[in-house]
């Protein structure tokens, strides 16, 4: 988001069914006239049918609908009487490049350009979603490498400099390693249940002891809060992880940590200095 301005440009990253969309439309509702601007196709594909119609619904009936998957940035341009356009999403964007396009590397880097060209002065304030599909496993198929280097593209593109940082991986389990949670009860369901209860304290047969868990996690954070004194830094991690800065940052108890992360997402503020 570009603090200080009227039009401000926001930028809502999220894994699948992770509420990305529901937090966008929350953002969007304080403004008194808004855009949604919707890059989904009504194709011969009754399970978006569904979820279009489904998202329709979540909308106030008095938001304008535009329809585009492909010309962002004239729709965004040619945006008028609306105080906040809502694009939803990046990711059906990027999609739609790829089969326009195909290889046409020069058409595509020409609709990221004008799309990031229009972001720069903005007719109103806008809030874009997008799907993270950069932290997971690498693709099997060639499209689907290029369809999440193309995302990532965009997000370069857009001035975000994503990065993954390997201490920022969950607490190390040893034996229940890439387990399902059946297979971890079959073995011990006493000790499983206990863990549960307990978790992070409570170190899984083999696993990483606590204290080393919470070194490697704490230190990175420090490096991170170094490299990012005057910029804005999102974390993407696990709720482990998040649990161990949200002890060390905010002084929150074991408690009220655990039901501050056990929901899908979590957003908060860092005041640099509270750093114990």
């Amino acid at each position: 988001m570009h603090a200080g301005s009227a039009r401000d440009v926001t930028l809502v990253l999220g894994g699948v069914r992770s509420g990305k969309s529901r937090y966008a439309l929350q953002l969007a509702a304080r403004a008194q006239r808004v855009t949604f601007l919707a890059t989904a196709e009504r194709l011969e594909d009754e399970e978006m049918q569904r979820k279009i119609e489904r998202h329709r619904t979540e909308r106030p009936q008095h938001w304008t609908t535009i329809e585009e998957p492909l010309k962002l940035a004239v729709a965004i341009g040619s945006a008028s009487n609306c105080d906040l356009l809502l694009i939803d999403c990046l990711t059906l964007f990027a999609g739609k490049m790829l089969d326009v396009f195909e290889d046409g590397l020069a058409a595509i880097s020409e609709s990221i350009a004008a799309l990031c060209a229009v972001l720069k002065a903005p007719p109103c304030s806008l809030v874009l979603v997008s799907n993270e599909v950069g932290s997971g496993v690498v693709p099997a198929f060639e499209l689907g490498r290029r369809y999440r280097d193309l995302l990532g593209e965009i997000g370069r593109a857009f001035g975000l400099s994503p990065i993954t940082v390997p201490e920022f991986r969950e607490i190390g389990f040893g034996e229940w390693e890439e387990l399902s949670w059946a297979e971890i009860e079959s073995r011990d369901q006493d000790y499983a249940r206990r863990w549960s209860e307990a978790y992070p304290n409570l170190q899984a047969p083999g696993g990483e002891p606590l204290e080393a868990f919470q070194s490697r996690v704490l230190t990175e954070v420090k490096h991170l809060l170094d490299l990012s004194s005057q910029r804005c830094a999102v974390v993407v991690t696990h709720a482990g992880v998040m649990r161990v800065v949200l002890r060390s940052l905010c002084g929150l108890g074991g408690q009220e940590t655990w039901e501050r992360t056990s929901a899908y997402c979590w957003f908060f503020r860092y005041q640099p200095g509270r750093l114990r």
